[in-house]
Formats: structure tokens, C-alpha cells, sequence
């Protein structure tokens, strides 16, 4: 591509030509644009669910950040409103929960660590250009074995999940995450495990030992899908009995 012609692209699109002229599915902002595109198509066959992003561990937005200028892109291109996609974000907002157990314990991780407000959170995706009144987000603060409650589960069902980021370090924060939100999940339901690799690989801790677990009870499955590079891998669910037929 000329100079010209990506100097004139970048004029344009302004902050979406990153994206745009980088759809490559090892970054993940090209993942997450890929992911919306076929949750997309999909939905119009009833094949995948499609309008709701659920992320577990906001921490200071980096990967929020990533799927909002995704989600701006697929929105401008397919003439959506950005304000119809829902948002659901579940954080202390206060940092890293003591750890639990050993299969928690990373030399990286301490209690207290990647500390970010709602309203702190809220400038960051400001100052990163992305206009928070177009967009339709709740924040849900708290330690996930008191946020995550039957009645807001029950209350949320009627927004299945579509892409699910899950950054929250732990194994048993992840166990906790996918104990409850799979039930609300439909098959396709596409999921993005940021700290899959945290251990290099040893099953006996992080979200693989979740993970692992999770597939073990034999009540649906998570499925490698192609994923975003390291250290984190992208799945796909399924319920045990495929809905789709």
C-alpha cells in the first residue's frame, strides 16, 4: 500500500484505522472484531448469540479498550448504533482479591494489584477517544462471590452472552465465573481467557485448572477456537446438548 493511499486511510478513519488496515486475528482487537463479525452472521440463522459483551476483571481497561474500537468499527461499517450493544463489566474496581489457595499464588499477582475506580476507568476509555455517553454499560463492583448472585443471574439471562472476556488472574475466580455464567450461555457463546497461559501450561493452576474442571462435570464444554497469541486462548462453548439443530 503507497504512502499516499495509508496517509489518506489514516486521514479518514482516524483512530479505526488500526484496526481497519490490521484485521489480523493475533491481535486482540482484530480477534475481537472477527468475533463480532461472526457472532453477527451467525445470529441472523439463529446459530450464535449476538448484542452482549460480559467481561470478568476490567482492571485498568486494556482489553476493554481493544473490543470498544473493534465494536466502533463493526458498528460504522454495518450501520449499527453502538448504544445497542450491551456491556457488562464485573470488577472489585478496588484491585486483586486476597488469594485463596495455591493454585491462585503467582509471583506476578498480589493482593491489592491493578487497583482501578469506575470513575478512573472511565477517563481511561475517554482519554483513549471513545465517547462513554454512545455507550451502553453497567458496572457491577464487588468480590464475585458476592456480586454473582442467583437473582442477578436470573435477571440477566435475557442477555445471553456473546463474547465474554475472562481476566481475573485467579483459578478460583475463574471457576467462580463459569460456574455462573454458563448457565445463561447459549452454544457459540465465544470466550477469551486472558491469563490461560500465567503458569505456562501446568494444569494444576490458573484457568486451566478452571477450565479443565469446568469441562470435567460434563454439563457443556469449552472448545479451543482460534486464538489471540499469548498468553491468553479464546474458546467456544457448548451446552451438552446442542441447541442448534
Amino acid at each position: 500500500m503507497s504512502n499516499i493511499l495509508v496517509r489518506l486511510l489514516k486521514k479518514i478513519l482516524g483512530d479505526d484505522y488500526y484496526i481497519v488496515h490490521n484485521l489480523n486475528i493475533q491481535s486482540l482487537d482484530g480477534w475481537f472484531h472477527s468475533c463480532l463479525n461472526r457472532q453477527y452472521e451467525l445470529s441472523n440463522v439463529n446459530s450464535a448469540p449476538f448484542g452482549t459483551f460480559y467481561e470478568f476483571g476490567t482492571g485498568g481497561g486494556v482489553n476493554l479498550i481493544k473490543f470498544l474500537k473493534a465494536l466502533k468499527v463493526f458498528c460504522n461499517k454495518n450501520n449499527l448504533a453502538i448504544s445497542d450493544y450491551r456491556i457488562f463489566l464485573f470488577d472489585t474496581f478496588e484491585g486483586l482479591p486476597k488469594v485463596e489457595c495455591v493454585e491462585d499464588r503467582h509471583v506476578q499477582w498480589e493482593e491489592g494489584g491493578i487497583a482501578f475506580s469506575i470513575e478512573k476507568l472511565k477517563k481511561i476509555i475517554t482519554d483513549a477517544g471513545i465517547n462513554i455517553d454512545e455507550l451502553n454499560i453497567r458496572y457491577i463492583k464487588g468480590n464475585f462471590s458476592d456480586s454473582l448472585t442467583p437473582e442477578l443471574k436470573d435477571e440477566l439471562k435475557q442477555y445471553p452472552p456473546s463474547i465474554v472476556d475472562i481476566d481475573v488472574d485467579y483459578y478460583t475466580s475463574t471457576k467462580t465465573v463459569l460456574d455462573w455464567i454458563t448457565p445463561i450461555c447459549d452454544s457459540g457463546t465465544l470466550f477469551y481467557f486472558d491469563d490461560h497461559m500465567a503458569f505456562s501450561g501446568n494444569p494444576e493452576y490458573g484457568q486451566i485448572k478452571a477450565i479443565n474442571e469446568f469441562n470435567d462435570k460434563d454439563t457443556g464444554y469449552l472448545t479451543s477456537f482460534p486464538a489471540y497469541g499469548k498468553p491468553g486462548n479464546s474458546m467456544i462453548y457448548s451446552k451438552k446438548v446442542f441447541e442448534h439443530i
